[in-house]
């Protein structure tokens, strides 16, 4: 593994552990463009990297109590249909190639450009200043059908995302949990990371039972990285607070965002 590969290996654990997401954004360009796997077989590798990584930090949070595990299922249960229908049977049979006004683009550039998309969206929101939340507490969530039904409508569109791109969503998920469901930053955080896990592996297991290929030597190299990223942000949790790394991340996710769209618009 090359050093620019296991920094950026580390890094996608560090921000899951900190900001219960962000970090599997930057998963599928490692794998695609460093490590040179085309891009389904890199949402398939991501799906398991970020779903064993978010893993651990979910259970180092659940040590804490700071892990809502009934309204995580409430978040993930529709998550795991709507990622293991689009593995399963959507993916595989994407076309080779799309027509976009004119113009042809691969079914690797077509998936790049999305991810790169969701990228901009997700920094976008990184770097947007707090907004207020109401007040939150932590005991368990009422179940006001609107809320319940808000809550596990995004959670069938993050299980798309993560089916389709490999991310895990975070991005949406800890502002959804504390605004929704009106859990504190910490607990958000820890519940985040279950859902992410949760989803990934499902699209994994999907991604096993069609019988796509593993590059497994690079899956655990990256994933031991990301593991080892993991402890050092969980820990750093403890200490410093997430609004502080956000903006940072923010610009570093957008850079990479701009970098995958000119490379797969204006340079292939």
């Amino acid at each position: 593994m090359t050093l620019l590969g296991l920094f950026l290996s580390a890094l996608i654990g560090v921000s899951l552990g900190l900001l219960g997401g962000g970090g599997s954004i930057l998963t599928v360009p490692l794998l695609h463009y460093v490590f040179g796997l085309s891009a389904p077989l890199a949402t398939s590798t991501s799906l398991a990297v970020v779903g064993v990584t978010a893993a651990l930090g979910a259970w180092t949070f659940a040590r804490r109590k700071q892990v809502a595990f009934r309204e995580g299922l409430l978040f993930a249960l529709p998550s795991f249909v709507s990622v293991t229908l689009v593995r399963r049977f959507i993916v595989p049979r994407l076309p080779a190639e799309f027509e976009v006004l004119g113009s042809s683009f691969s079914r690797d550039a077509s998936l790049l450009v999305a991810f790169a998309l969701v990228m901009l969206a997700a920094g976008v929101a990184m770097l947007r200043k707090k907004t207020s939340v109401p007040p939150q507490d932590n005991g368990p969530m009422k179940f006001e059908s609107v809320r319940v039904l808000r809550v596990a409508l995004l959670g069938v569109f993050v299980g798309i995302l993560t089916g389709f791109l490999g991310a895990g969503g975070g991005f949406l998920i800890v502002p959804a949990l504390a605004l929704l469901v009106r859990l504190d930053m910490k607990r958000a955080v820890g519940t985040s990371l279950f859902i992410i896990s949760a989803n990934s592996l499902t699209g994994f297991a999907a991604d096993l039972v069609a019988g796509t290929p593993v590059p497994w030597l690079l899956l655990g190299s990256v994933m031991a990285a990301a593991a080892v990223g993991m402890a050092l942000g969980t820990q750093a949790s403890k200490r410093v607070p997430a609004e502080r790394l956000k903006p940072a991340f923010g610009v570093f996710i957008l850079v990479m965002a701009a970098l995958i769209l000119t490379k797969e618009l204006l340079l292939s």
